[in-house]
């Protein structure tokens, strides 16, 4: 496995191969991005695994500060899983003095994650353009846990005719349900047992008679509500193709679902569509460790 830190060594390297597939994390790697990795190596002929934590998409510093980085512990996981490349250049390389361009996707990154996280989408897109740029990968491989994330990258993608291929895969998740994901870790033993309220509430959307958004929501905040150490920040179902929010469920629908447990943020999602008998999950987009 190559581990470059340069811009430079990025230019050299992605001149020399043919089928390249991405996967962009900002590191403490777990069984999702793993997933991803995994998939990209049946896909391509050479994966490339960016390590970076983007501090232009956080809101405060002190979040950014206490994201995980296990950066041994990542490469040894990325080493054997057979990762061809990785890239994990300093912020100074990234954004050096002097760096004053950004890339936004209008009107959808102010919604929902964009309203609760002013410009952290913004940072997202632009180094997401960054990274695509640097190794203009033949495919691009991200996780359905941040459906609002893969929604802008595929819109910014689009729109600017970068012309990579954006894949999106199931969501991994814990023996509860919960989604995999770094921030776990810095649950409490009681916060981590609370967190298990996300899927839950999610799953039971089977067992409503209704097909009302408004009725659905207030059904979920009445749950989350018991849960003392679980503060609910939104819950919206939208139409997954153009992001509108949808006054009742149909036939193509994703629910978004955004808790706060303590200071740390947990985010969810399931597709979901009307039948003649109620409510039914799709579930084609998630896999368990």
């Amino acid at each position: 496995m190559k581990i470059i830190r340069s811009i430079s060594e990025a230019n050299q390297f992605r001149n020399s191969i043919n089928v390249v597939g991405l996967v962009p994390t900002m590191g403490a790697i777990h069984e999702g991005h793993l997933s991803l990795v995994r998939k990209a190596k049946q896909d391509c002929d050479i994966v490339i695994v960016t390590i970076f934590t983007n501090p232009i998409q956080f809101s405060n510093r002190d979040d950014f500060s206490s994201y995980p980085k296990t950066i041994d512990q990542d490469l040894d996981f990325l080493r054997q899983e057979g990762v061809d490349l990785v890239f994990c250049p300093s912020e100074a390389d990234i954004y050096p003095d002097g760096f004053t361009t950004s890339v936004e996707v209008e009107k959808f990154s102010d919604l929902f994650e964009g309203e609760s996280r002013p410009g952290h989408f913004k940072g997202v897109t632009t180094i997401v353009t960054k990274l695509l740029n640097l190794f203009l990968p033949n495919k691009v491989y991200f996780g359905q846990k941040d459906f609002q994330q893969t929604f802008l990258i595929q819109k910014l993608n689009a729109d600017l005719n970068i012309n990579s291929e954006i894949i999106v895969l199931p969501t991994i998740r814990e023996s509860d349900g919960l989604p995999v994901s770094s921030r776990n870790v810095l649950l409490s033993k009681d916060e981590r047992i609370s967190a298990s309220v996300l899927y839950r509430v999610l799953k039971n959307i089977k067992n409503l008679d209704t097909f009302d958004s408004k009725k659905i929501y207030q059904e979920i905040e009445n749950e989350i509500i018991k849960e003392n150490l679980v503060e609910l920040d939104y819950v919206k179902i939208v139409n997954p193709d153009t992001f509108s929010e949808l006054l009742e469920v149909g036939e193509n629908a994703i629910i978004l679902i955004a808790i706060n447990i303590g200071s740390i943020r947990l985010i969810d999602n399931v597709f979901i569509k009307r039948i003649s008998s109620g409510i039914e999950i799709d579930y084609r987009f998630e896999r368990y460790c």
